[in-house]
């Protein structure tokens, strides 16, 4: 079990369906708010470079549109689209149409309606409900491929906030890194 311990910005997820100056100025300062967070946090555990794959990769979920309606796994086309987004400063509408698909299919991705977080243990991590609050316990049921968010409640109960992406720990890779976890029983 882990606990929220910091709040980075949250993105308001809406579908767009078309690139627009608006829609590209929010996803912008959204990447750059949270990659400022993540880079400042002391307790953040990850090494230099998978600190940056948790940077691109959280907001996504780790997926990406493959075609109009599938996701998949994100790849390097998602990292491309990310540092394309980021980088250039001037509207993507006028640069040329593979420009703006690239960077326009990472806007589209970003699917969460919760704030982004740090754990106590260093997580950077997504939540999917605005509910969640510092000091919420984030744990993983067994066989589970994703954790979830519990708030602390009357006589030593929770409440199931929502599910939540954290950079490390998805598809239980936890497990595959240390077997030999502490399991709590609440």
């Amino acid at each position: 079990m882990d606990k929220i311990q910091k709040f980075g910005p949250t993105w308001r997820c809406e579908d767009h369906t078309e690139l627009s100056d608006a829609f590209q100025q929010e996803s912008v300062d959204f990447l750059k708010a949270f990659r400022s967070v993540c880079q400042s946090s002391e307790v953040v555990l990850y090494i230099s470079l998978d600190l940056e794959s948790a940077i691109w990769r959280v907001p996504i979920a780790n997926m990406e549109l493959f075609d109009e309606s599938t996701l998949r796994r994100a790849t390097d086309h998602s990292l491309q689209a990310y540092r394309v987004l980021l980088e250039y400063c001037g509207p993507l509408q006028s640069q040329p149409r593979g420009f703006q698909d690239l960077a326009f299919s990472y806007m589209r991705t970003i699917r969460t309606n919760g704030p982004t977080f740090i754990t106590k243990e260093g997580y950077i991590s997504m939540a999917r409900s605005k509910e969640t609050r510092l000091g919420d316990v984030v744990c993983i049921f067994l066989r589970a491929t994703a954790p979830f968010i519990l708030q602390d409640g009357p006589e030593d109960r929770y409440t199931l906030i929502c599910e939540a992406h954290m950079h490390g720990i998805m598809d239980r890779e936890l497990m595959e890194k240390n077997p030999k976890i502490q399991i709590d029983l609440i």
